[in-house]
């Protein structure tokens, strides 16, 4: 183990003692650990060296586990796809309070419905995009609706400032809505970010 890994850093928690021999006299960065459980580090040596070998080559990566063992190992606890999963999530970057947010094209439709599901029924809203392709339909509750239908004149193109990032939030709170970053999070403002609203 190194120094500043993990294991290093609180060797308790992965229940493992560092060796205490002096020491030396330059980059005292590898650890010998001491396994107190008693698990036989070199039994996994050579599966781990031949992966390794073979991940360096790019190659053998659709290989399962057990492949680079000639014993029984446990199953694995990660997904096959975590990796994946973790470098495409994208991250929503709040824009600066003084941005301007601004919606390109003709102001949606938003239609207001009752809505049923399982018996239940709740007002809803539709908010129907007009593009030069195709018509698109965002579906919301009526209140995050009725506060879009007053917001979508103010964020167009004309003879008044469009508002800033920092004047949508407080239009967003003012009318009783909650927390706006979860609104601008969420896949309401994704989906209207991806068809006509930017931040300039």
């Amino acid at each position: 183990m190194t120094a500043h890994s993990p294991a290093g850093l609180d060797p308790q928690r992965f229940g493992v003692d560092k060796d205490c021999s002096p020491p030396g006299t330059f980059a005292n960065n590898d650890l010998i650990p001491i396994d107190r459980i008693g698990c036989n580090h070199e039994t996994f040596s050579e599966g781990l060296k031949k992966s390794l070998y073979n991940y360096m080559h790019n190659i053998c990566f659709d290989f399962p586990l057990q492949e680079w063992f000639d014993f029984r190992i446990p199953r694995t606890t990660i997904a096959p796809n975590f990796i994946r999963n973790i470098v495409t999530q994208v991250q929503v970057v709040s824009p600066a309070p003084h941005s301007r947010i601004i919606w390109l094209g003709v102001i949606p439709t938003i239609l207001f419905y009752t809505r049923t599901k399982k018996g239940k029924s709740a007002p809803a809203a539709k908010i129907i995009i007009q593009t030069n392709r195709q018509e698109l339909t965002i579906m919301t509750g009526e209140q995050t609706g009725r506060w879009l239908s007053g917001i979508f004149s103010h964020l167009t193109i004309g003879n008044h400032p469009a508002f800033t990032f920092r004047e949508l939030e407080e239009q967003y709170q003012a009318g009783g809505l909650g927390d706006f970053k979860a609104f601008w999070e969420g896949p309401v403002a994704k989906r209207l970010r991806e068809n006509g609203l930017v931040v300039v």
